[in-house]
């Protein structure tokens, strides 16, 4: 198996390696540009479905093509609607800040893939929590509400939280795991910025 983090004309290099038979599956991804610009995903998509190739494609659906609305920039209102019942390729949408529903819904396109079935298409609603660009500014198209309710479904947090109410781990289990991170992270850095 391969995860691709690949865009445009490079996802569909990808899935044209799969169906020559390099590759059992494939995972490729991209944004929620999808909906408006067929040359960019639907011609793979496409292309996947009619040769049934094991490739998952994953849509980051943030709401948002830069700071129009995606129900004014999507027909159907969703790119998940938009896509649903393409003709050999399965579609998922679902809260990419789920854990649970996300890994469900890979795991059932992964099946698919192995099994030889064709592609899928997993269409993850996320927040996006900064900017969509150095020039943009979401205060100008976004409420208070909505940047409210978009911090609060931050999927580390809410996957903190269901992992303490699960009895997985404890607040002192957890504190220390961020720590670990953050070390790793500024350690990380520190040898970055010592490469000559």
């Amino acid at each position: 198996d391969v995860i691709l983090q690949s865009r445009d004309r490079g996802l569909f290099t990808a899935i044209t390696d799969c169906g020559a038979g390099g590759l059992s599956s494939a995972v490729g991804e991209t944004g929620e540009k999808v909906g408006a610009e067929p040359h960019a995903d639907r011609v793979p998509l496409n292309y996947a479905g009619l040769h049934k190739l094991p490739v998952i494609f994953v849509v980051h659906d943030n709401g948002w093509a830069i700071s129009v609305p995606v129900d004014e920039q999507v027909a159907g209102g969703s790119i998940h609607r938009a896509f649903d019942n393409r003709v050999g390729v399965e579609t998922h949408g679902v809260d990419g800040c789920d854990y649970d529903a996300l890994s469900n819904a890979m795991a059932k396109s992964m099946a698919r893939a192995r099994a030889g079935e064709g592609p899928s298409l997993i269409v993850a609603r996320v927040p996006r929590l900064a900017s969509h660009s150095n020039s943009d500014d979401p205060r100008k198209y976004k409420t208070e509400e909505m940047v409210a309710a978009d911090e609060a479904a931050d999927p580390i947090t809410r996957f903190e939280k269901e992992l303490l109410a699960k009895g997985v781990v404890t607040e002192s289990e957890l504190e220390a795991f961020r720590q670990e991170i953050h070390d790793r992270i500024e350690k990380a850095a520190h040898e970055a910025e010592h490469i000559p």
